[in-house]
């Protein structure tokens, strides 16, 4: 269960008279949802082995501890108005699913079954629902949608459903995720109640985990490699999903002697931020998604030195910001969060490492 904090209400109303001082508005450390200023969750883990839920302003740089344990936190989802959180602790008799609400600062329990793997819960598009993933039947993991007023759960899924999903559709009547089918992972859609599963894509092919999902949930972007031996390059690719979807058909986006990778659709749809080593240093760009790779014109992001990466970029929700994790000569070390246009550059700080960060809605 998440640690006291007991100075806590001391320090935020400290923090706040001193800002007042200098004009700024006491939202964000309120919880108000439609803060001028685009705030993110980030995770944090301490050299103690305690871990942390901050509230961040990605612009002032200032963070407030929402809730700490002893355990490791991890896939901190926004409820799609702003004003809870859904997480998963890894707890030594299991893992728990939370949610946090902002407004009332308390934390309830969402779903815990003895020492079960629960993983990477998705909020519904309506914020009523929430899907998981729960190895609860001998072993195996199933896919899972739970109603959070009536707390009744139904399963979706008949087989075995693998890590990193499910995602919802944009209007909520269907969840996409993978599965183990005939010894390949393929990629599925079926209704929110558990009706007309059909195979979406029917084998995943070299580069293409991670995807990202558009705003639209109708296309996936994802880097393919071309390798001999060794990896040579990767580029991007956009393929329509629910048009017969077809990998020899998709299109290409971003291409390059180097390698592209780690797509991130905007808010929009309109672009695609990325990571690439196209100019010697590996940097962040981002690209038309509605371009062709022949004609590609990608906007270089950042000019970072050359031994930091920019790695996991994430658009923020009013599509004015992206953030990522730096990666400094081979290790994780903070977040950066740059303009859209590339300009305003600037590294988040944290009591403890980030591990994991989520934009609010």
């Amino acid at each position: 269960m998440p640690l006291t904090l007991s100075n806590r209400l001391f320090r935020l109303s400290a923090i706040v008279l001193l800002l007042s001082v200098f004009g700024i508005g006491s939202a964000f450390f309120i919880g108000e949802v439609g803060a001028a200023v685009p705030q993110m969750v980030v995770v944090g883990q301490g050299d103690d082995g305690e871990y942390s839920l901050y509230l961040t302003d990605s612009r002032l740089n200032i963070s407030t501890t929402l809730v700490t344990y002893d355990a490791m936190i991890s896939r901190p989802q926004w409820s799609p108005d702003g004003r809870e959180m859904i997480y998963r602790v890894y707890h030594a008799d299991g893992h728990r699913l939370y949610i946090y609400n902002l407004e009332t600062g308390k934390t309830r329990l969402s779903w815990a079954d003895g020492t079960t793997y629960n993983g990477l819960p998705a909020w519904s598009p309506d914020g009523s629902e929430i899907a998981f993933v729960s190895n609860n039947q001998g072993g195996y993991s199933f896919l899972y949608v739970m109603n959070l007023e009536t707390r009744e759960f139904r399963s979706l899924t008949p087989s075995t459903v693998n890590a990193d999903t499910p995602i919802w559709s944009a209007d909520g009547t269907a969840l996409h995720y993978t599965a183990w089918r005939s010894n390949r992972d393929v990629l599925i859609s079926v209704n929110a109640d558990g009706t007309n599963a059909r195979i979406l894509l029917p084998d995943y092919f070299s580069g293409l985990i991670p995807v990202a999902w558009s705003p639209s949930r109708e296309q996936i972007a994802f880097p393919q490699s071309r390798t001999n031996g060794m990896v040579q390059r990767s580029d991007l690719y956009l393929m329509d999903i629910f048009e017969n979807a077809n990998p020899n058909e998709s299109e290409r986006v971003a291409t390059d002697a180097g390698v592209n990778a780690y797509p991130a659709w905007s808010p929009d749809g309109e672009q695609i931020a990325f990571v690439s080593n196209r100019d010697g240093d590996t940097d962040l760009y981002r690209v038309s998604a509605t371009g062709d790779a022949e004609n590609e014109t990608a906007i270089r992001l950042t000019d970072l030195p050359s031994n930091t990466a920019p790695t996991e970029p994430l658009w923020s929700a009013d599509g004015g910001s992206v953030a990522f994790f730096s990666v400094v000569s081979g290790q994780r070390e903070t977040i950066y969060v740059v303009g859209a246009d590339g300009h305003g550059l600037h590294r988040l700080s944290f009591p403890r490492a980030p591990l994991a960060m989520a934009w609010r809605p």
